[in-house]
């Protein structure tokens, strides 16, 4: 697999997972008020929230990680522990 798939199968990831941000902020937006603190399908919906951050900035992590191209990712690289290594380099 080529970097520019992989790069395109983050992307589109990404963007699903973005769709489903925007569906749950909506869900909250629309949910009736007042919600008390026990209501566990609000509360659901914030957990929901939670770990949709939290998946993107991992996403974006891993990303930024396969395709840092500052010297120290260089050497990390070429390390015998580094991406090389596992590719054959």
């Amino acid at each position: 697999m080529d970097i520019t798939t992989v790069d395109n199968q983050i992307a589109a990831l990404r963007a699903l997972l973005e769709a489903q941000r925007t569906r749950v902020a909506a869900d909250m937006r629309d949910y009736p008020t007042p919600v008390p603190a026990c209501d566990a399908d609000f509360n659901g919906l914030i957990d929901e929230r939670i770990r949709l951050a939290d998946a993107v900035v991992l996403l974006d992590a891993l990303r930024e990680s396969l395709f840092d191209r500052s010297p120290m990712a260089d050497v990390w690289n070429e390390h015998r522990h580094g991406v090389g290594a596992a590719a054959g380099h």
